[in-house]
């Protein structure tokens, strides 16, 4: 990628970045140190957001900067069309 065709971000809004979404494969490699994330990784990877969700809630009410968590929750919320919740 040349840097005519890389995004420029230091003119943009941060809170308006459009982030690519996260895959699943991408989600259960940054949650392999731990197996809570992983049971949330594979929960998003099988689609099921019911179990992925409160894992992930809980998971940063311990942890609430762990980036890892964050992103798949946000993945989460882009899914279900909670785009406000996605960006935050």
């Amino acid at each position: 990628m040349t840097d005519q065709t890389k995004p420029s971000y230091e003119s943009q809004d941060p809170l308006k970045v459009q982030l690519p979404p996260i895959d699943a494969g991408k989600a259960t490699k940054m949650a392999t140190g731990n197996p809570e994330l992983l049971k949330a990784a594979y929960a998003l990877n099988e689609n099921r957001l019911e179990i992925a969700e409160p894992i992930l809630k809980n998971h940063l009410k311990r942890d609430p900067f762990d980036v890892a968590a964050i992103r798949m929750l946000a993945e989460l919320a882009a899914r279900i069309g909670r785009l406000k919740d996605a960006e935050t």
